[in-house]
Formats: structure tokens, sequence, C-alpha cells
């Protein structure tokens, strides 16, 4: 598919310059994926991280996600206590100008660092 299609949950990557569609990431998320992040030294690496607490880390190139975490509530303090153990949806995130960390805010208020070539190493 060029097309986009609300709901579908299908990450698109487009050329800027021809407007050509290279390539569909599908089943990439469960619900709304408002957080894309390109790497800002490897330009073949992209993350992607949604409301349903799920986050991706995609080699371009290959089409595959290489990296994946999902964000449970089980750290630190829950309010109310109920929550703990609940999956927490991401709001927003940044890689390191290196691209050493990735950042990412979720909807507990609680805030996710990632080492990503200590998570790179632990991939190969």
């Amino acid at each position: 598919g060029t097309e986009i299609v609300p709901g579908t949950q299908i990450i698109y990557v487009w050329d800027s310059r021809s407007g050509q569609c290279l390539l569909g990431l599908s089943s990439a998320h469960e619900s709304a994926c408002p957080i894309i992040i390109s790497h800002p030294t490897e330009p073949s690496i992209l993350a992607s991280a949604g409301a349903d607490g799920c986050l991706n880390v995609w080699d371009l190139d290959a089409g595959r996600i290489f990296f994946s975490h999902k964000n449970y509530l089980l750290h630190g303090p829950a309010e109310p206590p109920t929550d703990r153990g609940k999956c927490c949806g991401y709001l927003d995130g940044s890689f390191s100008p290196d691209g050493l960390h990735l950042v990412l805010t979720d909807d507990s208020g609680r805030i996710t660092i990632l080492d990503c070539l200590d998570s790179a190493e632990r991939v190969k």
C-alpha cells in the first residue's frame, strides 16, 4: 500500500524527495504510535514508541525490529498502588545527540533512559 489507512498501526517510511513509499512496517504497535525518532548518526535506525507502552527499535534496511521493550510500572512510587504492574504508554522521546542513549517519558510521569550501546551488545 501507498495510502495511509487510519487505525492500521502500520508505520510507513516515505522518500521525502520523490514522495514514494519505501517501506511499510506492519504490526508495529497495538494502538496509537505518536513517537517516531530517527537515530542522529545511523540513518537506517528508527525508534517507535506508543500508547501501548511498547518501544521498538527498527533496522530499516532489514525491515525488522532488533530491540523491543514493554514499559510496565514495576519500580518507584505507584499512585494509586493498584497501578503497580500496569503498562504505561509513552508520550515523547529523543535520542541523545551522539545516539548512545534513548530517553522516553510516559503517562505515569516517569523517564526511561536506555543505553543504546549496551542494548546493541546484548542483541548480537
